[in-house]
């Protein structure tokens, strides 16, 4: 065989095992696609794409293609750790992610923005709405349309809460105390600042005219977990009384003009004046399961009467501490929500409304256990479900 001939020989070969290397790599690469596909189709919730184009009937429709996105349901941006409340005649939603406030009436984001804190907690009054890092050094205060500012505290913070006119008062842990209270203004003008030395504060209510704060603290006496409300003018040094609940949690504070509630984990209080308290409920009568204020700050909680009961009960209180309204219902309620004149509680499987007038029921409609919070703004009841708030009432 000539040279020429070996050299056109190994030449063939050479292409021969190029083309055998490249049908490799399309085969090795037509595998990944089709595996990347597959996996994709397997991510499809086709069970959800069945009921977006079917009607309530069962029956198939195309109108979902068409939706107009302004309109409920609305898509949050997570579906983790969320706040549902009101703010002003809005929606406030907080995850871990952003804050958004939702247009009811236009049925539409008015206002979305991200926190980046690692811990949220948020407290609305009014059309304002303090948001915190539990834990860390961050809080801002945002009204339905915009954030108003955002600061830094030189201790984590415990707990906030804010008026009705914006005032935010602060519950930090403290270098030189166990705990500190300050109070802000809108302008971040320092109002008030207090040194708690005998526990942590645990919640804190600053009333609508930023004239009376309330503050609760745990400590621990004889072994055993005691809890003291206080109560104070911004005025007083000191101070002007305290409320003690051993072995019971308080769950939140709430100011009415100048009554305060006390939402207990076993009781509910109302002290008037500062000063004098009147038991609602007393320690160890109720189990508390969850609990709102309508718009007029007036108490709405739901309760059973001993832990592990398969039926709770409703009780509209007053700020005067009076039960205008006890109704008894046949359900394990998850949430709560009012205004004056309804009231209505999620269970596992319906959302039911009551007039607050005789406690009687006025609409149920039905709902799964996905449905995690309510809120009601006048007639309306709206519904947070994974990452989508609904309108259950239209």
């Amino acid at each position: 065989m000539s040279s020429n001939e070996r050299e056109e020989e190994r030449r063939a070969r050479r292409i021969a095992k190029n083309l055998k290397k490249q049908r490799i790599l399309w085969i090795v690469l037509a595998v990944i696609i089709l595996i990347i596909a597959v996996m994709k189709i397997s991510e499809i919730d086709f069970a959800s794409i069945k009921d977006k184009f079917t009607d309530e009937n069962g029956n198939f429709s195309i109108s979902e293609l068409f939706s107009d996105n302004n309109k409920f349901p609305v898509k949050l941006d997570a579906s983790d750790d969320i706040i549902f409340n009101s703010i002003g005649s809005k929606l406030a939603v907080l995850n871990d992610l952003s804050f958004t406030v939702i247009d009811t009436s236009k049925e539409k984001i008015k206002y979305r923005d991200i926190h980046g804190y690692t811990n949220p907690i948020m407290k609305t009054d009014g059309d304002y709405a303090v948001i915190y890092d539990q834990g860390s050094h961050k809080y801002r205060l945002d009204n339905s349309s915009k954030n108003i500012y955002e600061d830094k505290t030189n201790n984590p913070i415990l707990c906030a809460d804010t008026s009705s006119s914006g005032v935010v008062a602060l519950a930090t842990t403290s270098d030189s105390a166990k705990s500190e209270i300050i109070v802000y203004n809108k302008s971040l003008k320092e109002k008030k600042k207090y040194s708690v030395t005998n526990g942590y504060v645990t919640s804190i209510a600053i009333d609508d005219s930023a004239n009376r704060i309330a503050f609760s603290v745990v400590n621990s006496e004889n072994a055993k977990l005691n809890t003291i409300v206080y109560t104070m003018s911004m005025n007083d040094e000191k101070p002007r009384a305290s409320f003690s609940y051993e072995a019971s949690t308080v769950y939140d504070l709430h100011f009415s003009s100048s009554n305060l509630y006390v939402v207990g984990s076993d009781f509910i209080s109302v002290i008037t004046a500062l000063k004098n308290e009147t038991k609602i409920f007393s320690q160890g009568t109720i189990n508390t399961v969850s609990f709102c204020y309508n718009q007029s700050n007036e108490l709405v909680v739901a309760f059973s009467e001993y832990a592990g009961s398969n039926v709770d009960s409703i009780a509209y209180i007053t700020a005067n501490a009076k039960i205008k309204t006890k109704i008894d219902t046949n359900y394990l309620i998850k949430d709560i929500t009012a205004t004056k004149s309804k009231i209505s509680i999620l269970t596992s499987d319906f959302v039911i409304t009551y007039n607050t007038s005789k406690g009687a029921e006025i609409n149920k409609v039905e709902v799964d256990d996905s449905y995690t919070s309510v809120v009601q703004i006048s007639s309306n009841v709206f519904a947070k479900r994974q990452a989508l708030v609904e309108k259950l009432n239209r």
